[in-house]
């Protein structure tokens, strides 16, 4: 199965979806108190497709590391992509401690410790990053949107993460954007000129990490809504990620064996 028919796969997922939510009543019926259910098991049908086409494409289970500075909302993005609460977020403290691993569908994500918390637990973490790192698929690098100190992530890419596994820089809590009272709560999405400087400072973090914009993403996650699914942009990046994650699992110890 091709890379093509993947992602059409999931454009049939959003769309199909969306008409779910948006007709319900094609699939409700006013006299059978089990259509709520019926049409849940449709929507979950629907997934459960997309999943067997991902692991047909996907033959293995691939590994997501989520790293970042404490702060900058790792835990949000996994709890947003989840669906549901499973990692600790606080506004005032760092939460996560250690490595947090969590089942996704056909992945797996993996919640690490946010940098820059002490410099004792600097060192740590950075240490078990470079470590983690050989052992993910894919690896998330989340930063505030609004974060203009590059330094730290800097020097931590280019010397422990860059050679390794593909890499997404993901600029969280896009909202922050100036001018940040632009930004529609209503529909929870920017406005005009904060899409403007965001498309601005895509430009400003290819040039200073020297990576490919399709591989920078921006979200914002509503860390206070009751419901789980109150996101911007989440989708596309779902997307890319699906469509980035390589076909085979790489074995770090098995490639330097071929090397001797």
């Amino acid at each position: 199965m091709t890379q093509e028919r993947v992602n059409k796969a999931i454009d049939f997922l959003k769309e199909a979806t969306d008409y779910l939510k948006n007709h319900p009543e094609k699939f409700k019926n006013n006299k059978d108190s089990s259509s709520e259910t019926k049409y849940n098991d449709i929507e979950s049908k629907i997934k459960d497709f997309v999943n067997l086409k991902l692991s047909e494409s996907i033959k293995y289970k691939p590994k997501i590391g989520v790293f970042g500075k404490t702060g900058a909302g790792k835990s949000s993005l996994c709890n947003a992509i989840f669906g549901k609460k499973i990692s600790e977020v606080s506004d005032i403290k760092a939460c996560t401690r250690t490595l947090n691993e969590i089942p996704v569908g056909n992945m797996t994500l993996v919640d690490a410790p946010g940098i820059g918390e002490t410099i004792e637990r600097h060192i740590e973490y950075r240490n078990l990053y470079k470590e983690f790192a050989q052992q993910c698929d894919l690896i998330l690098w989340v930063m505030k949107a609004d974060d203009r100190a590059y330094a730290e992530a800097q020097d931590i890419y280019e010397n422990d993460l860059k050679s390794g596994c593909p890499v997404f820089i993901v600029l969280s809590q896009v909202d922050k954007i100036a001018p940040h009272r632009e930004w529609n709560w209503d529909t929870f999405e920017p406005g005009p000129n904060q899409i403007k400087n965001i498309e601005e400072k895509i430009n400003e973090i290819k040039d200073a990490f020297r990576i490919d914009p399709s591989h920078i993403s921006y979200v914002s996650i509503d860390t206070e809504a009751s419901e789980t699914d109150i996101n911007f942009n989440l989708e596309t990046l779902l997307e890319r990620i699906i469509s980035t994650i390589p076909n085979k699992k790489k074995h770090p110890s098995t490639e330097r064996q071929k090397k001797k």
